[in-house]
């Protein structure tokens, strides 16, 4: 039996041990993970980048420092609606 098989026929048996949530983060830092950031973030879902996967996700979080954040188009507006990396309070 593949490993496969075998957790689907867990699955099947018992559905209660399942993850009931998940956790999606996302860490880069540097310069050269500016282009590949830019895109997870603001580039068009594909599969030839799944990191661009958690724009689905309705809490992603990625954490950045200021040079892999470089190359985000709309980063003034990220820091706006984020401060500190915090959601912001509207009015």
């Amino acid at each position: 039996m593949t490993p496969l098989i075998g957790l689907r026929a867990r699955v099947e048996a018992d559905p209660d041990p399942l993850p009931r949530y998940d956790i999606a983060l996302g860490i880069a830092t540097g310069q050269s993970k500016a282009d590949a950031v830019a895109r997870m973030i603001e580039g068009p879902l594909g599969a030839d980048c799944p990191a661009t996967a958690p724009q689905m996700h309705r809490q992603a979080t990625v954490v950045l420092d200021e040079e892999a954040a470089s190359n985000l188009r709309l980063r003034d507006y990220y820091e706006t609606v984020h401060p500190a990396g915090a959601e912001a309070r509207l009015p």
